[in-house]
């Protein structure tokens, strides 16, 4: 029409469809460059944790090629059911069906934490210690509506972040406090920034998803991997 054109449910539905398949091909062209320096590891974690996981692997296994993948962690178990991807670290294992044929092997628990930027007050005290901040924040696993309803009972005014790197970058630059995993936290800090107890309590588990065996290079490393 006189507005410009828009896509129908169908062709709604078509495009997710098509961007899906698309991903995958390129995907397996990145796979075959990879290959040619040996058999690549495909491994797929949410963005926020890719930094940290890589990095070890890296550290872990050098002569082994990583085919690194950050996404949604519902979709990488998928991935991990259909064959496209070998591994998936994911904080929400347990909270999701699992994909037939995959088995999650645990690797350790976190906890939240308040990364309060230098020069940027830490939290009150009392019965509503977030009174009056503006809390941005992230979860890494499903509990990102209940996070917001605790955070506005705690006084606080949560802003849901799009990962922790960018719930850290608005806490800077707006002098407000950021709530993220402890783990993440102490990654990002910065030496002049605190990484403090969270007034909201909750845990999340990290799982290593793979199909059935896991690869032997990760179960080798997995104690190492794990701390």
């Amino acid at each position: 029409d006189t507005t410009g054109a828009r896509p129908t449910a169908a062709g709604t539905a078509l495009a997710a469809e098509a961007a899906h398949i698309l991903g995958h091909l390129t995907q397996a062209f990145e796979r075959s460059r990879q290959a040619v320096e040996g058999v690549p590891l495909r491994v797929g974690t949410f963005a926020s944790f890719g930094p940290t996981l890589f990095a070890a692997l890296d550290a872990l296994l050098p002569q082994v090629p990583i085919y690194q993948l950050t996404d949604h962690g519902d979709r990488l178990m998928s991935w991990v059911g259909e064959g496209s991807l070998d591994v998936a670290v994911v904080a929400v294992a347990g909270q999701l069906p699992p994909a037939p044929g995959t088995i999650a092997t645990p690797l350790g628990r976190d906890r939240l934490a308040v990364l309060t930027p230098a020069g940027v007050e830490p939290p009150g005290r009392g019965r509503r210690p977030l009174t009056g901040r503006v809390v941005h924040f992230h979860a890494v696993d499903m509990t990102t509506t209940r996070l917001h309803a605790r955070i506005a009972e705690l006084g606080g005014q949560p802003r849901r972040a799009a990962s922790a790197d960018v719930a850290a970058a608005l806490a800077r630059r707006r002098g407000d406090l950021a709530l993220i995993g402890r783990c993440l936290a102490l990654s990002l800090a910065t030496p002049q920034e605190k990484v403090l107890r969270s007034p909201v309590t909750a845990e999340f588990s990290f799982s290593m998803v793979t199909r059935s065996p896991a690869p032997p290079e990760l179960i080798a490393v997995l104690p190492a991997l794990a701390r």
